[in-house]
């Protein structure tokens, strides 16, 4: 008996043994950075890590302790939380604090180490590879299955006309799921025309469980996750997900091989440029005359898909929202778009965007106002000072910097 409980008792001595030295040596360097009380071993989790009001609990701790706070997550990990605009340039321009935050973990059963969740030298190769793939002539070649989809959604949003007040963020997803599936993937998957198909479903399943696990105490735990149904479903929907990624890949190379790849990408007809889709711009990169595998290009797709497909969605959605709360600023976003359009046309082209130049501040305003990604995350790597707080060198569960976008009375009126 006596032995039985020495074998329960030492493992739990030896847990709170760490705990307590942790806790202390990380405190010695946040004592004096203000932030709210937190709670043994689950910090600061009750108030906002497990909550959807979350955003709004960071802040109403921003206005009751400043732009720069600490906070502690699971298991009392350190976190520093900043709203500044200066530092958040400094922390998103450092090529030493490219690790995420643990949050991002969750996305890597899906898109393994991409673009948004790797780190070093993958991170850095692969960003050389994904610049010019954003390069505005490859978009300019988009433009014309934009304006496809575009008359899709007016065509949907229709049966809205004369309703007081609708959801408008389901018909925006769907055009999104539809242009970023063109874009990244040159397929078109119809989702406007029918919501029900097997990919939107997996993508928008895939999306519902990272973001609730993100939020739950019991599921950000790896061993407790295994054992909900969540886990489950997420394994059966990864698996059609990368099978269509796959397919489309091993597709889209067999074409290139089975077309005249020697032209240019020239279209015989016209002479002019094809349009170079996300996928295709991988599939042609070299580096030290190597390519990369398929798995790092299904990453990539896959977190393409991740990134523009719920940002891009919230982001527009937004806009609208604001566009119908200030009639005066809708009303001039439609005179200059009748100063510029063609009334006999319903097609929009690409000198015609150049021209838009009040819509582009609307935009940018309200993307200011409703950042479509309001938390970056970044773990630190070295000894990093923050404003006028220095952090020592942790290692990568330890210490974890949360950048909040959040509005502020300086920068954000």
């Amino acid at each position: 008996m006596i032995l039985l409980g020495a074998v329960v008792l030492l493992p739990l001595l030896l847990v709170l043994t760490l705990w307590f030295y942790y806790y202390f040596h990380s405190e010695r360097y946040l004592k004096n950075v203000p932030g709210p009380s937190a709670l043994p071993i689950i910090g600061n989790i009750h108030q906002v890590g497990a909550t959807e009001d979350a955003l709004q609990t960071m802040v109403q701790f921003q206005k009751k302790y400043g732009r720069i706070f600490k906070m502690r997550t699971m298991f009392d990990v350190p976190s520093i939380v900043t709203s500044d605009p200066k530092l958040i340039e400094e922390i998103l321009k450092s090529y030493q604090l490219l690790h995420k935050g643990v949050a991002y973990d969750f996305m890597h059963s899906w898109l393994g180490t991409g673009l948004l969740t790797s780190a070093d030298e993958k991170w850095k190769k692969h960003r050389r590879m994904l610049t010019p793939a954003f390069h505005f002539k490859i978009l300019e070649g988009f433009i014309d299955s934009f304006n496809q989809m575009g008359e899709i959604l007016l065509k949907n949003l229709e049966r809205e006309v004369g309703k007081p007040s609708f959801n408008v963020y389901p018909y925006i997803a769907l055009y999104t799921l539809d242009v970023i599936c063109s874009s990244s993937m040159g397929t078109n998957i119809n989702a406007q025309e029918d919501s029900n198909t097997e990919y939107v479903h997996n993508v928008n399943e895939i999306c519902r469980i990272i973001s609730e696990r993100s939020l739950s105490l019991l599921k950000s735990i790896p061993f407790l996750y295994t054992f909900t149904s969540d886990y489950k479903a997420e394994r059966q929907v990864l698996e059609k997900l990368h099978q269509f990624t796959d397919s489309v890949i091993a597709n889209r190379k067999k074409e290139l091989l089975e077309s005249n790849t020697d032209q240019d990408d020239e279209d015989s007809d016209f002479g002019i440029k094809k349009r170079l889709s996300f996928l295709d711009a991988m599939l042609k990169f070299k580096e030290d005359g190597k390519g990369i595998s398929d798995e790092e290009i299904r990453e990539e797709v896959d977190t393409f898909m991740f990134e523009g497909y719920d940002t891009t969605s919230s982001g527009i959605t937004s806009i609208l929202y604001c566009l119908s709360i200030y009639p005066e600023v809708q009303e001039s976003v439609v005179e200059e778009l009748n100063s510029i359009l063609d009334s006999e046309s319903s097609e929009v082209n690409y000198q015609q965007l150049q021209e838009m130049k009040y819509l582009e501040v609307v935009i940018k305003e309200c993307i200011r106002l409703y950042p479509p990604v309001p938390l970056i995350a970044r773990r630190f790597g070295q000894d990093t000072e923050i404003g006028k707080y220095k952090m020592n060198r942790s290692d990568y569960k330890t210490c974890c910097r949360r950048v909040s976008l959040s509005k502020g009375s300086r920068h954000h009126p």
